[in-house]
């Protein structure tokens, strides 16, 4: 498992076989399916994953892998369906 960081360099989750996301309590919360970021229970869009940075949904990085930069998209996402 790969650890994402906030802003503040503080660990909020797990990253697992490039795919599955946990929280910090190792809960599975989200899925990451072709560029784009679900909900684990009702498939909501949450945003688009860039080059290990987790966007919002407005294309902003919220949270990054270890090892990598944060990585925007400057302008708002289009969401695909799992």
């Amino acid at each position: 498992m790969i650890p994402f960081f906030t802003r503040s360099s503080r660990v909020c989750g797990w990253l697992n076989d490039n795919r599955n996301i946990y929280d910090k309590k190792f809960k599975w919360v989200a899925f990451i399916q072709n560029g784009n970021v679900f909900t684990s229970c009702g498939c909501r869009w949450l945003g688009n994953y860039i080059d290990g940075s987790l966007n919002d949904r407005h294309g902003r990085p919220v949270a990054w892998l270890q090892g990598k930069s944060p990585q925007g998209t400057g302008v708002p996402p289009i969401p695909s369906v799992p």
